[in-house]
């Protein structure tokens, strides 16, 4: 199948509004080239105003073919891409951000062994960017054999980023997708940096492709305003990475490994792997031993805690709840001690401010010993210290709760919101009984524009997580934003621009080595758990293991990113770029300027 990316008539209309909007500012304003770096980066993402349209068409196709497409654009192994006359790579970016592009290759009737793909240095005068710099990717592509819903689609679709060390041979009648990414930290000098990428087979030269990049005179800062914050499954990293090792040795050599590779792209841990404080209970005190859990968080966050973290705290840990029954005065007055301790601690190191309780057991609450269970433990976190903020996911209705239950019942001034995208486009799961069992609908959420306000006027946080559950429900289904393998990366990458229209300052997702429901992590796509949710839910990294036998590259340090992953750090970086604009001229610029690229 021949393919002709188009996009629709709308984009080029809206974008001119857009373009007018922002250049009317700048006539006004004295940051001109701030602005103009806003224009350029908006242009960058100007399909996002609408879905890629992918027809099929009949002609003809070179033998070895080097298509330019935009990265957030997904090509399946069984798609081509007709190349055009004159085309080229041409990016723009801010400093201290990185940007992409893909190529995709072809061939139409052979394979081709030792393809190579080489950046030259970037050149801009006196200055350079060097072409070691520019960091190449090959797409590892996993066989979708059922779609997630009506908008997805079966075939190989490209996920896992390899680094490109080797050459690699293309098999005929197969697309390649090729990335590279491009770093520009602060010291990089403003204007278009321009060179070459060569695609070679054999050592000879197939195709030359321009390539440049715009460097901005602005740069984002280093604290991360969007954290990507995601759960990791260590003992599918064991399972996956080390089979044979200890934990012990899991913990110092290979997960480091992740929290750097992670810390590098946004993304953070949930929680970090055995990374308790030592906890003394006596009959009448709580003693705390915090030299383990300072350690850890020292290596995953290389002693920047500038990014959420957590505080461990579970129904069970550190008070065992079979020795002191749950909110028994035993119960409550020992944990209130360890929290309390531990917000002082965390106060005189200065990490008070960013750290977050999360309670496993309160995940999705839908019960009414469920919300029973969480406002008690609030109740417990905001007597020790009314500073300590408790996670709280939300997704579902309370389905025995009467009155003025719900949601509402779980709000408190110390609760750190973390909704399911889907509730902020009115869907709230509900779960209905019935003759043949229980079924799932959709309801309107209880959730609401009064406890948003709430928020707003009492400056909280505001997080949110994806995937949308709304997947269960039958077709037709609401169109949210998602990270879906056999989705359009748009989709992520949109996520940072939702989360700005939103006011929310993290975007979350459940796992990102959910691994224990597949053969292998190269071999299958993962659905979460029990494989019955959305492909690629679950995961967002693979295992460097299994790089060598897979996607015959070297086995690199840390894990190998998704192409999900990698947008949505975009998306990350496109909300930096919103909250500069907000910085210099105002929220109400910022918002207008956002209008016009972005809507719910």
């Amino acid at each position: 199948m021949y393919i002709v990316l188009k996009k629709t008539a709308v984009l080029s209309l809206i974008w001119s509004r857009f373009c007018s909007l922002l250049l009317n500012v700048l006539r006004a304003s004295h940051s001109k080239k701030l602005l103009c770096g806003c224009l350029l980066q908006a242009c960058f993402v100007q399909v996002a105003l609408s879905e890629t349209v992918i027809e099929s068409v009949d002609a003809p196709q070179k033998q070895f073919s080097v298509a330019v497409v935009d990265s957030m654009i997904k090509i399946r192994q069984d798609q081509a891409v007709l190349t055009r006359e004159g085309q080229s790579i041409y990016l723009s970016t801010p400093r201290n951000a990185a940007e992409t592009g893909q190529i995709v290759l072809y061939s139409a009737n052979s394979d081709f062994d030792n393809v190579t793909v080489d950046v030259s240095d970037l050149v801009n005068g006196d200055n350079r960017i060097e072409g070691n710099d520019v960091h190449q990717y090959i797409a590892h592509y996993f066989e979708v054999d059922s779609p997630t819903d009506y908008k997805g689609s079966t075939g190989y679709w490209p996920d896992a980023l390899v680094p490109l060390k080797n050459s690699f041979t293309l098999k005929k009648r197969k697309s390649q997708s090729i990335w590279i990414k491009i770093h520009v930290d602060k010291t990089v000098a403003t204007g278009t940096y321009v060179g070459v990428l060569k695609v070679r087979a054999a050592g000879v030269l197939v195709e030359s492709v321009p390539l440049s990049i715009e460097v901005w005179d602005i740069s984002l800062d280093d604290v991360p305003k969007l954290p990507i914050v995601i759960g990791l499954d260590y003992l599918s990293i064991k399972n996956a990475e080390l089979p044979v090792g200890s934990f012990q040795e899991l913990k110092e050599v290979i997960v480091p490994g992740y929290y750097q590779s992670l810390r590098e792209n946004g993304v953070f841990p949930v929680a970090l792997m055995d990374a308790k404080p030592n906890v003394y209970i006596t009959e009448d005190s709580v003693e705390i031993d915090f030299e383990n859990y300072e350690t850890e968080l020292i290596r995953a966050y290389k002693g920047k805690m500038d990014a959420p973290f957590f505080i461990p705290l579970e129904k069970s840990w550190p008070i065992d709840s079979d020795m002191f029954p749950i909110f028994s005065d035993g119960y409550n007055e020992r944990v209130a001690m360890y929290l309390r301790k531990m917000a002082a601690w965390l106060f005189d190191k200065g990490w008070l401010d960013n750290a977050f309780i999360y309670i496993p057991e309160s995940d999705e609450p839908g019960t009414v010993s469920e919300y029973e269970f969480i406002v008690g433990m609030q109740s417990l976190a905001n007597e020790a210290d009314s500073r300590l903020r408790v996670l709280q996911t939300y997704t579902r209705e309370c389905r025995d709760c009467w009155g003025s239950g719900g949601v509402s019942a779980l709000e408190n001034n110390n609760v750190l919101w973390c909704p399911n995208i889907s509730i902020f486009g009115g869907h709230s799961l509900k779960l209905k009984k019935g003759f043949l069992g229980t079924s799932i609908d959709s309801t309107t959420p209880a959730w609401n524009e009064a406890i948003v306000s709430k928020l707003k006027n009492e400056k909280r946080e505001l997080w949110f997580y994806v995937n949308p559950w709304t997947y269960l429900l039958s077709e037709p289904q609401p169109n949210y934003l998602n990270i879906y393998i056999d989705h359009q990366g748009i989709k992520a990458r949109l996520l940072g621009w939702f989360a700005y229209a939103n006011g929310m300052t993290a975007m979350t997702h459940w796992n990102g080595t959910y691994w224990q429901d597949v053969t292998h992590p190269w071999e299958q796509v993962s659905k979460g758990e029990s494989r019955n949710q959305p492909n690629g839910d679950g995961v967002l990294l693979y295992p460097a293991r299994g790089v060598n036998e897979y996607a015959k590259q070297p086995k690199p340090v840390g894990p190998v990113l998704s192409l999900r992953l990698e947008l949505m750090r975009e998306g990350a970086e496109d909300y930096r770029l919103l909250k500069t604009l907000e910085k210099k001229l105002g929220t109400g610029k910022a918002q207008a300027a956002l209008s016009k690229v972005y809507t719910s």
